[in-house]
């Protein structure tokens, strides 16, 4: 388990909101020395002050968040046996940035939709 407290950016691509938490698909990115981008695509889940300031996220949104932690724990299967959960972004506490969504942000919006493309989907995973 990683533990973070700098501010990281992302984009919401779906949410899934339950009663305590919100379930989400985050994308985020780094800009190469070409002037190009590295995409990375988490499942991310907010919770406590992260699930309630969230709420009503949608497909496009940016986000920044100060507090989190990365997970990736081994669990038991039905079978009883031991196997490896997806790594996890856990959102502890983060804002949606009203000033901007990834259609407002070029620079954001362009390797996103080429992923997509090649994806034949709406969403870059």
């Amino acid at each position: 388990m990683i533990f973070n407290t700098t501010t990281n950016y992302a984009i919401s691509w779906k949410a899934e909101e339950k009663e305590k938490y919100i379930d989400l698909q985050l994308s985020t990115h780094e800009k190469n020395e070409d002037g190009s981008y590295r995409n990375s695509r988490w499942l991310a889940r907010a919770v406590g002050n992260a699930a309630k300031t969230l709420r009503g996220i949608q497909k496009g949104d940016r986000i920044t968040f100060t507090k989190s932690k990365i997970t990736h724990e081994n669990y038991k299967n039905d079978k009883g046996e031991w196997a490896d959960a997806p790594t996890r972004l856990i959102l502890l506490e983060a804002t949606i940035d009203k000033k901007k969504t990834a259609t407002d942000n070029q620079e954001v919006k362009e390797p996103q939709q080429k992923a997509a493309q090649e994806n034949n989907s709406e969403e870059p995973w």
